[in-house]
């Protein structure tokens, strides 16, 4: 018999792009959950679900019945974006937490629960003297207030639920993905539209550091964890910890690609955004034998670019 499998928040980026590469394997009856109308949904998720081993269910995932029937649950819906998040930091919270706690509660103890976490835990080892962005290391707590951190804190105390549950579980620290139907609030996708209809770009945040990972890579990686008995009980930095960029050098780098000759002004940094994320993937190497394939940065943007162009005119 196929394997069933729930997805929450099925309809945004990662989970559209896990979708679309569970299905090629016909091993799975996979349930999507969102809380999006399908009359609005995009051709790209409404292609997905022509594929007869797919469903869609239609409401908040702490109101799904008989989570008894997946073997395999991956939580995936949450609050964010910097904005709401700014805006409603109890909101945030309390929504993150409080309906994962009662979702979780109800998932059987055979199902295997895989969560999507954030590399924003990472945040306030940044300004330490001597930090590491292992998955093992401790994270700080600090007494200053800043909206933006109650993204991180219910991420971070879910990780903790999670792994005090009995179920075989997986965590994944996503380092910023990017690729193909990102949204429009990613910094990429947002600047590609912005450099091809405006003659002038403030950019925020121009010296903070990134690493970049195309999504396809990431998505071959997640999978590849899932989808094996050996790595369960375990938390995993997923990205691409070369090429790192300020945010300014990405910015005249994706100008360049679209051969667009407008002015980039520097402003005041985003508030409560981390300087610095670069994943240590030492164990996701591990599995690789130190032999992954990450796509260059150039590559993936001009892929991304030329998505953007052709679905945004």
């Amino acid at each position: 018999m196929k394997k069933k499998i729930l997805i929450t928040g099925g309809y945004g980026f990662i989970g559209y792009h896990l979708i679309k590469k569970i299905i090629t394997k016909n091993d799975y009856l996979i349930d999507i959950n969102d809380n999006v109308n399908l009359n609005q949904a995009d051709k790209e998720f409404k292609s997905i679900l022509k594929n007869k081993n797919v469903n869609y269910i239609k409401c908040k995932f702490k109101n799904i019945k008989n989570l008894k029937k997946y073997d395999y649950i991956i939580h995936l819906a949450a609050t964010l974006g910097v904005q709401n998040v700014n805006k409603s930091p109890f909101y945030t919270l309390k929504n993150n937490l409080t309906d994962s706690i009662e979702f979780i509660d109800k998932i059987n103890e055979r199902t295997k629960i895989i969560f999507f976490s954030t590399s924003e835990v990472y945040k306030n080892l940044v300004t330490r003297k001597h930090f590491s962005f292992r998955e093992s290391v401790e994270i700080p707590i600090t007494n200053k207030i800043e909206p933006r951190d109650t993204y991180f804190l219910s991420k971070l105390i879910i990780e903790k639920i999670i792994s005090l549950k009995k179920n075989k579980y997986l965590i994944f620290r996503p380092h910023n993905f990017y690729g193909p139907r990102m949204g429009l609030k990613h910094v990429i996708s947002e600047m590609i539209l912005k450099i091809k209809n405006k003659n002038k770009i403030s950019v925020k945040s121009y010296n903070h550091q990134r690493c970049f990972c195309y999504i396809d890579d990431a998505i071959h990686i997640i999978t590849k964890i899932i989808f094996s008995n050996n790595y369960y009980n375990n938390t995993y930095n997923i990205g691409n910890p070369n090429e790192e960029i300020k945010i300014f050098d990405l910015i005249k780098k994706i100008k360049n690609i679209q051969k667009k000759n407008i002015l980039l002004k520097k402003i005041n940094f985003e508030e409560g955004s981390s300087v610095r994320r670069k994943p240590n993937i030492n164990k996701i190497k591990k599995i690789y034998n130190s032999k992954i394939k990450f796509t260059p940065l150039e590559k993936g943007l001009i892929r991304t670019i030329q998505w953007y162009e052709k679905n945004y005119k």
